[in-house]
């Protein structure tokens, strides 16, 4: 057998270093051997440092419990402890954020989208996108003076960004103003 082998070279003294961690396993240590198949030495390093971030930075996730049985506070928790551990900076995906909120806004729970919203927001201060969703939601939630705030800081940073937003927002202010 060669060096990929499972009795010689790299996976044998791989194998020989996750025993020696298993049996004198210190406490709160968490690891995960993880081969990665069909690849060579040289590919292997993408994957694996995808999947040890992913591991490392695990609790970063929405927990499945949030998802399933989703309220404000222990969305915020959830955000105010993921901050507390790696810094202010610390966010979900946008993209996170978004799904959670379409979820909510399908159920019709607006206000609670909206929570998720306004700390997409705060995560992301120059998405106009989301600012325009945050805006759309407080409409479905009758919440006509927010949406049009919402709007207002849409139209400034696509100012402040040159997105090319402005008339787009403008002719919301003014659709909400006449309603």
């Amino acid at each position: 057998m060669g060096e990929s082998g499972s009795e010689f070279g790299m996976r044998k003294e791989l194998k020989n270093f996750v025993d020696v961690i298993a049996l004198k396993k210190p406490a709160g240590l968490r690891y995960e051997r993880k081969e990665m198949e069909d690849e060579g030495h040289m590919s292997s390093t993408l994957l694996s440092n995808y999947y040890g971030l992913k591991f490392v930075f695990y609790d970063m996730a929405f927990p499945d419990s949030l998802l399933l049985n989703y309220s404000d506070e222990s969305f915020l928790i959830h955000e105010n402890r993921i901050m507390s551990k790696y810094g202010v900076g610390a966010k979900q995906s946008a993209e996170s954020y978004v799904s959670l909120a379409v979820q909510l806004s399908g159920q019709e729970r607006y206000s609670e989208a909206s929570t998720v919203l306004k700390r997409s927001i705060g995560a992301y201060p120059y998405d106009v996108g989301l600012m325009n969703l945050l805006a759309n939601t407080y409409e479905m939630d009758g919440r006509i003076d927010n949406a049009i705030t919402t709007y207002q800081q849409a139209l400034s940073v696509s100012r402040k960004y040159n997105y090319l937003r402005e008339e787009e927002f403008q002719q919301q202010i003014d659709r909400l103003k006449n309603k």
